[in-house]
């Protein structure tokens, strides 16, 4: 079963992404980006906070849903408009902070050796800036 240690640890996450505000003022500026994932990492960039674990992890995912497509070669600006792009994420990451739960976070980090790559960033970043 999942270890109490790593739900813990998924509870001081999805609170510390709860607490998180979505940014209001959104497509102030257009930038290319090839993939989702560069577009996630950008929005991080821009907006100076981390995406939710689930974001990135569903930005990998439809990076792959591309391979073999007619499209897998073209950037992601020339498939959709950088503000649909960008509203698209915001959506989604309001959805993965508000509803996620811990205990489906602690679930899929069992099976992802490399989750604390995201993870301890958000915990770490704001347990520092708290004291």
């Amino acid at each position: 079963m999942i270890a109490e240690a790593l739900l813990e640890v998924a509870k001081e996450y999805q609170k510390k992404m709860e607490k998180k505000v979505i940014p209001r003022e959104q497509g102030s500026k257009e930038m290319v980006v090839v993939n989702w994932r560069g577009l996630a990492k950008t929005l991080t960039t821009l907006y100076g906070q981390p995406l939710h674990y689930l974001t990135q992890k569903l930005c990998k995912e439809w990076d792959r849903s591309r391979f073999g497509s007619k499209n897998e070669e073209k950037p992601l600006n020339s498939i959709l408009s950088w503000r649909e792009a960008e509203e698209t994420i915001w959506k989604v990451e309001a959805v993965h902070r508000l509803c996620t739960s811990p205990l489906h976070l602690a679930l899929l980090w069992l099976e992802d050796p490399e989750y604390h790559l995201i993870v301890d960033e958000v915990i770490s970043t704001t347990s520092t800036s708290t004291k």
